[in-house]
């Protein structure tokens, strides 16, 4: 029983179809990019904070 995916958390409807039960290599480097991305722009305005509280 696989109760990662919800295939069996909620019961199934007629025109509903379960997508995405496993993580493909594209959206796990899409994620990978993001993160990466909000880590440099938090960095950014850390530093621009420290920068502005030093002077």
């Amino acid at each position: 029983m696989n109760l990662t995916a919800g295939h069996d958390l909620i019961p199934g409807e007629k025109h509903f179809r379960w997508r995405a039960g496993e993580i493909t290599r594209l959206e796990a480097f899409t994620d990978a990019v993001f993160g990466f991305a909000v880590t440099l722009a938090l960095d950014c305005i850390k530093a621009k904070e420290s920068a502005a509280a030093s002077t």
